[in-house]
């Protein structure tokens, strides 16, 4: 089993939130190249994750951490209303990772990378996490020389490069969690997949073999 290396190089507090960016939406950009940029982003990718926040204890020290790692930047630090320090990185492709945090104190964060092997994957997978794993960053690849075709390939081919997929967001009550999104799909357009028959739940125990027991 894999241990966690307790191997931050700057201090991660907690996921902030995660920003799309659609076509019919109204966004206000710092400048008029950044305005330029968002269009470009969405007339290439249509409705897609834009950005993913995290908030650090410190803005500036994990943009300039991360550029000593060699990562490529997209928004220098700046500030906001004196006391918000926003910065931002490149993470999957024209997706970006943005850095916020509220206080100018010291310290430090970034995140353990740890191989996922599968025996029958088609993919190679990188997990970015935080010393306390209340972040996770995954990138996933087609595995070359494969005969088979990942999803990660049609994804990719889908949204003309690398973007994020899947988002997962913990919830201490997912049931009301899924109510209360459902209350506000007409002011958000929350789309949820259809309700699968009930022959699924009766056929499940057949897929998933020796898996699940009669209890479960």
């Amino acid at each position: 089993m894999r241990t966690n290396p307790q191997s931050d190089l700057f201090k991660v507090k907690r996921f902030h939130h995660v920003e799309f960016l659609c076509v019919d939406a109204t966004k206000h950009a710092v400048s008029h190249g950044d305005l330029a940029w968002q269009f470009d982003f969405s007339a290439k990718h249509g409705l897609a994750v834009r950005a993913i926040v995290i908030e650090v204890e410190n803005a500036d020290i994990a943009f300039n951490t991360s550029m000593a790692c060699s990562v490529k930047p997209s928004t220098e630090p700046i500030v906001l209303d004196t006391y918000v320090v926003l910065s931002e990185v490149y993470l999957y492709g024209d997706v970006v990772l943005r850095y916020i945090s509220y206080k100018n104190n010291y310290l430090e964060d970034h995140n353990c990378a740890k191989d996922v092997d599968a025996n029958e994957s088609v993919l190679n997978a990188v997990i970015l996490a935080n010393n306390k794993v209340m972040v996770l960053l995954a990138t996933n690849e087609q595995l070359f020389g494969s005969r088979r075709r990942s999803q990660v390939q049609i994804y990719l081919e889908y949204n003309k490069g690398a973007g994020v997929q899947l988002s997962a967001l913990a919830s201490e009550d997912i049931f009301r969690t899924l109510r209360e999104m459902r209350k506000r799909s007409c002011i958000g357009e929350f789309e949820f997949m259809p309700s699968p028959p009930s022959t699924y739940y009766k056929n499940l125990k057949n897929r998933a073999g020796d898996v699940l027991s009669d209890r479960h």
